[in-house]
């Protein structure tokens, strides 16, 4: 069974129904829900990214683009962009769950960076993904905490592309959790007051 975890893909809600609790079924001991192609979020920006063997059953895949330390040099400047937003997901019913008290991460979107997460979108284990490379990344990358509401704001960004990333989770049963990796991919102006919904 892949672990919840580190699956490194973007989550969808839980298609449980209402018959499982018709059934009169109880799990005898505490679980979470394990699903395929969910994620959570880069809490320690890409450290995730670097665990090798957290999805031993899946294949590996190197991008084309090889990491380049001064690829990233422009982001860890401080720059005159501003990046405000809110984090959420809709249940299939409708409900919106916020990401609040979540960590948002923005990532220099650099080649390398946009081909490592379109690889563990897909399920990929990505082997050039180090712990020394995930390490020479994290210096580059912004973090801060949604809000009771899920807002969110990072200033002082310098222009470029950016990952905008939140993990959102929320318990459907007593033992079951659903939720996932929101992603989304910016592009960030010198000077500009960007507003985005970080959602599906």
């Amino acid at each position: 069974m892949r672990p919840f975890l580190y699956s490194g893909t973007k989550g969808k809600p839980y298609k449980g129904t209402s018959a499982d609790n018709d059934k009169g079924k109880r799990d005898t001991k505490p679980t979470i829900t394990t699903m395929k192609n969910k994620s959570i979020t880069i809490l320690a920006c890409v450290a995730i990214l670097a665990l090798a063997g957290c999805m031993t059953s899946a294949p590996t895949a190197n991008p084309k683009a090889a990491f380049d330390p001064a690829d990233f040099a422009p982001y860890g400047k401080t720059g005159t962009a501003e990046v405000h937003g809110q984090a959420f997901l809709k249940t299939k019913g409708g409900a919106v769950k916020v990401g609040a008290g979540q960590t948002v991460t923005l990532i220099p979107a650099t080649d390398f960076m946009k081909e490592v997460r379109a690889l563990r979108d897909k399920g990929y284990q990505v082997p050039a993904m180090t712990k020394e490379v995930a390490d020479s990344i994290n210096q580059y990358c912004r973090k801060t905490v949604a809000d009771a509401q899920g807002n969110f704001e990072f200033t002082g960004v310098p222009a470029g592309e950016y990952l905008i990333e939140v993990n959102i989770t929320w318990l459907v049963t007593a033992y079951r959790s659903t939720g996932g990796l929101v992603s989304k991919l910016i592009t960030v102006k010198d000077g500009e007051k960007q507003k985005i919904l970080l959602t599906h």
